[in-house]
């Protein structure tokens, strides 16, 4: 839940009107780290999460939303 609450915090300061085209995408570029099982499931439910709901509820921000999956391998 504290993850969600985070991540809808990122799309409600990304939503203000005065930021700039780079201060979007940072506060929207989400790391994921470990590429394992759970890593990956995460990245994916994110994934489809920005794409459904959050795309229709920000629709001006879904080209600045990045996802990265960093392993240490």
């Amino acid at each position: 839940m504290r993850i969600a609450s985070l991540i809808q915090d990122c799309f409600e300061k990304a939503s203000v009107p005065n930021l700039t085209t780079p201060q979007k995408r940072s506060l929207l570029h989400f790391v994921i780290i470990g590429a394992g099982p759970t890593g990956v499931e995460v990245s994916s439910e994110l994934s489809d999460l920005f794409s459904t709901s959050y795309a229709s509820l920000y629709p001006h921000l879904k080209d600045h939303v990045s996802i990265a999956i960093h392993d240490v391998a």
